[in-house]
């Protein structure tokens, strides 16, 4: 017996099974994919890091106020990409969460 598509069509033969199939699997990751913590930044001046380390070299200053993607975090760091594109380290004191961005 073949599958059904989401539309409730039978599927025909197995051309069409694995075709179901590679759509439903493609569709899974994309979907994470456009939803992404965001946070503000909450403190001026807060600098923009190489790494996620207290000994970390500044590469930037971050926007008070600015609303940036949280990519990622690590102990006391969140991973950032800020308005320019420019992407680094910041302490999570610096970045309060305030939900998912839809992109």
């Amino acid at each position: 017996m073949f599958p059904r598509f989401l539309d409730g069509r039978q599927a025909e033969n197995s051309g069409d099974t694995s075709l179901a199939i590679g759509v439903a699997v493609a569709v899974v990751p994309v979907a994470g994919a456009l939803a992404r913590p965001t946070g503000a930044v909450v403190r001026r001046g807060a600098p923009l890091l190489d790494a996620a380390s207290p000994t970390a070299q500044s590469v930037g200053t971050l926007r008070e106020g600015e609303v940036v993607p949280i990519l990622e975090a690590s102990g006391h760091y969140v991973r950032v990409e800020d308005s320019s594109g420019a992407r680094g380290w910041a302490a999570a004191a610096d970045v309060r969460a305030v939900g998912i961005a839809r992109q």
